[in-house]
């Protein structure tokens, strides 16, 4: 046979079944689609991620000056090792991995420009931070060596600065800013960037001007930090080494004290980040990859009951001299061309709802998928494997029917056997009986009921998992969150804009006792409040131990607030704020550096000098994805009361409430604000900063109800993929037991019972695939919850509201896929079913 006959005959095959070739092609063609929007977006999320860790720079380390831990040539331990400029050349002389070295100068000024003036961060930085901070303007220009040479008085600002000090209208370039009274052209506008790592604000909050400039206008003599550049990424953990020993030669501290100087590779956050990225990426790509293969399953099944209703026509065509190698290239050409059809408008349709959603209004923090090369290369792999896995059974089984049996039509290569045998009644009465007369012609078809099943069986494993990640996905970011305190909001005081627009400084809002006890006792929408002062990172000495920790004056609230419990001990309470007790709490990492395996409790440390007792230990919380200045488990607390006497502020610096959820974030912001600008007799309510975690609550839960919305989606196609796939099989088996359903109306059969049987089969079906897909899917979610998982990537998790979503979708998808075949099943005409062949 040449190809053209092939062809030809394999198009004339398909196209006498157009509908069921068109219902079991359907699978391919969604889980090519599937396969494109799952893995594009898997991929979307690792660009989403490596664009927003190298939105700050890519592979920077930065060194932060410390405190020593060690005691070495005479020095104590706690010793304060500063960053001067002249670190940077000594790093440079030392270093040979290092490729580029720049100084950074951090100031917070006040910024005034008419009647606007607030407190913002300014960084002096050197024209070389253009290219390692990714800091090339949108518009306009960064300094050059010329401005640093002549210290010009020019700044290059971020979108949140220009939206800040101007109007849509106006265009900042060439425009003046005032810093600390001092007027500063404006020369660039940065680009807006989605920035997933930062050192304090974001680069869209902060202004840039020259580092000589800040030098000689501003005074300053320690560096903020020192950003440092490897050759090559892999040389990152050498170079941390070289430019602690250079620190370390230049400061007179041991070489291997990692606390002296904080150096921070980023390259170490940006593999957790891929890692994690790669995670979501291979499942999502793996399930729309099995999405695509068990959808070849309903072409497998329908190509089976080709073979069998071509049994005559395999035996006449062997007596004429095909071979066996012919019908077995007839039926996989067959499979392979149809295998390809639903393919290319699986492309197609796949393509089509990537444009759409990509011009959907989905905000820029939500990745979106993307079309890629790579995923359509695999998509299309994965299909064409799939159409070769899904012929070879069919035409096998084709090629090795006896051509003698096959004449006589004594083959029965997939209808099923009908059996006499007097079946048992599951129920009594006449719904037993249709229901026995289902589960009897399921057994009968076993192979080609569970074919018919595995679409149903994926989908409902499809649906679990994706929705069962969503949900994972969500609260762990959400306990995260909860891990510094889920509703912790934090007010702030800033500067109040003055009424005079030449007016050169305003006055810094202070919160009051008064503000305090307002709250207290007339906001009854607050639960908990605690004001707290910072004392910085005060050296703590134990013995020979002198460490410097992050220490915190708070209020007995804290605990709640902060979400703080207690390994050992007791928090701080009401007595020792009235008394102003000279007594600490440690976090779990400063216990252990200060105190090893000694019990802390009872036992006296000094901070700054003062004696302070220990009375509790707190419990380790671990890894956090958010740090407020240290972290938790290396915090020190005091009262609020003794932090106050012993930095000499007679305000706090911020107020951390805990409020109710009976009231929405909004209205408690709006009466907070209004309580305090009473207070203090004021109308500007941007005097008054606030942050709440309910509010990145909020914002998370938006973003992953739209991310599992989108997951869901795709399985509940799939679910109804497979459920066509059931009904196109049910629509088969009608037509194949024509002759029975005319007998069984001839002896009584009413058409209500015929309906109620078929439809019975299809939900039967569903149902024990269903049960099946939910269990395996329960069981991925096992094995991956004990799995070793990338940092912050959490397991499917299968709970109550995702199980009633399955038994729903597995009732739903029996009703529909039986539905249609079993009505055309009791309108079948009584007379020409009997005379039916």
């Amino acid at each position: 046979m040449s190809i053209a006959d092939l062809l030809h005959q394999t198009l004339r095959n398909l196209s006498s079944h157009k509908r069921r070739n068109f219902f079991s092609a359907f699978g391919v063609t969604w889980g090519v689609a599937a396969v494109l929007l799952l893995a594009g977006w898997g991929v979307s999320v690792q660009h989403y991620m490596r664009e927003g860790m190298e939105a700050f720079g890519k592979d920077i380390i930065v060194v932060f000056p410390g405190h020593t831990s060690k005691g070495i040539g005479g020095y104590r331990a706690g010793r304060p090792i500063p960053l001067f400029l002249e670190d940077v050349e000594a790093i440079r002389a030392y270093s040979s991995s290092t490729k580029l070295v720049i100084p950074v100068d951090q100031y917070y000024p006040t910024v005034s420009r008419g009647n606007i003036s607030e407190a913002h961060t300014v960084r002096g930085v050197v024209p070389d931070a253009r290219i390692m901070r990714n800091l090339t303007p949108e518009r306009g220009r960064f300094f050059t060596s010329d401005d640093m040479e002549n210290r010009r008085r020019v700044c290059v600002i971020g979108p949140k600065i220009r939206d800040e000090y101007f109007k849509t209208y106006e265009d900042p370039l060439g425009k003046t800013l005032k810093i600390k009274g001092v007027s500063f052209t404006i020369i660039g506008i940065l680009p807006e960037k989605q920035q997933m790592v930062n050192i304090g604000p974001r680069d869209e909050q902060l202004i840039f001007i020259p580092f000589s400039t800040g030098r000689r206008l501003f005074g300053r003599r320690y560096l903020f930090c020192i950003m440092a550049k490897s050759f090559q990424p892999e040389q990152d953990e050498q170079t941390v080494v070289e430019i602690r020993k250079a620190l370390a030669i230049k400061h007179n501290f041991a070489p291997d004290d990692e606390e002296a100087v904080w150096i921070i590779p980023l390259t170490r956050y940006t593999k957790q980040t891929e890692s994690f990225a790669k995670a979501v990426g291979v499942f999502v790509a793996g399930v729309g990859i099995l999405t695509l293969a068990i959808g070849s399953i309903a072409i497998t099944n329908m190509m089976l009951v080709s073979v069998s209703e071509r049994v005559q026509e395999i035996g006449i065509r062997r007596a004429a001299g095909a071979t066996r190698g012919n019908l077995l290239w007839q039926f996989l050409t067959e499979t392979l061309i149809l295998t390809s059809i639903a393919g290319a408008v699986g492309f197609m349709l796949g393509f089509a709802l990537l444009w759409l959603i990509g011009r959907l209004p989905i905000p820029d923090y939500i990745p979106t998928p993307v079309v890629s090369l790579k995923v359509a290369i695999v998509a299309a792999i994965t299909m064409v494997i799939a159409g070769i896995v899904a012929g070879i059974t069919p035409a096998r089984r084709a090629a090795t029917i006896p051509p003698v049996d096959a004449i006589k039509g004594n083959v029965r290569a997939w209808i099923p056997k009908i059996k006499t045998s007097r079946m048992r009644l599951i129920l009594p009465g006449i719904v037993g009986e249709i229901l026995s007369q289902a589960t009897q012609d399921i057994r009968t078809a076993r192979m080609r009921a569970a074919l018919t099943g595995f679409g149903v069986f994926w989908g409902i494993a499809a649906v679990a998992l994706l929705v069962g990640w969503g949900t994972a996905m969500r609260d762990q970011m959400q306990s995260q969150i909860d891990k510094l305190g889920g509703r912790r909001t934090v007010l702030y005081p800033r500067r109040i804009k003055s009424k005079i627009a030449c007016a050169k400084r305003n006055s810094l809002l202070r919160f009051t006792e008064r503000d305090i006890e307002d709250l207290r006792c007339n906001a009854w929408f607050i639960e908990y409040l605690s004001p707290e002062i910072s004392p910085g990172f005060p050296v703590i000495e134990y013995g020979s131990v002198a460490r410097a920790f992050h220490t915190l004056g708070v209020d007995p609230d804290a605990r709640i607030i902060r979400n703080f419990s207690m390994a050992k001990g007791r928090f701080i309470n009401e007595r020792d704020i009235a008394e102003k007790r000279k007594i600490c709490v440690l976090g779990a990492s400063a216990k252990q550096k200060i105190f090893a395996s000694t019990d802390a409790l009872g036992k006296t440390v000094r901070i700054d000098g003062i004696p302070f007792l220990v009375v509790g230990v707190m419990a380790a919380k671990g890894e956090q994805t958010s740090i407020e200045t240290s972290l938790d488990d290396e915090k020190v607390l005091i009262p609020y009361t003794t932090a106050s006497i012993i930095t000499g502020r007679r305000y706090p610096d911020r107020l951390v409430l805990h409020p109710t959820t009976s009231v929405p974030y909004e209205e408690i912001e709006e009466r907070v604000k209004k309580m305090i600008l009473e207070n203090h007799d004021l109308e500007d309510e941007d005097a008054i900063g606030m942050y709440s975690a309910l509010e990145a609550k909020e914002e998370i839960s938006k973003i992953m109800l739209g991310l599992t919305a989108f997951l869901g989606a795709v399985g509940l196609i799939t679910l109804l993929v497979g459920a066509v796939g059931v009904a196109n099989i049910m629509f088969v088996s009608v037509a194949q037991r024509t002759r029975e359903i005319g007998i069984r109306r001839a002896v009584g059969a009413k058409r209500t019972h015929i309906l109620t049987q078929f439809l019975f089969e299809a939900v039967l079906i569903c149902v024990a695939a269903g049960i099946l897909g939910a269990l395996f899917a329960t069981g991925v979610a096992s094995l991956l919850g004990v799995a070793k998982l990338p940092l912050f990537f959490a397991a499917p998790r299968i709970e109550g509201s995702v199980i009633l979503v399955i038994a729903a979708a597995i009732i739903g998808a029996g009703i529909v896929s039986g539905l249609f075949p079993a009505r055309k099943a009791a309108l079948v005409n009584v007379t020409e079913s009997l005379r039916y062949e």
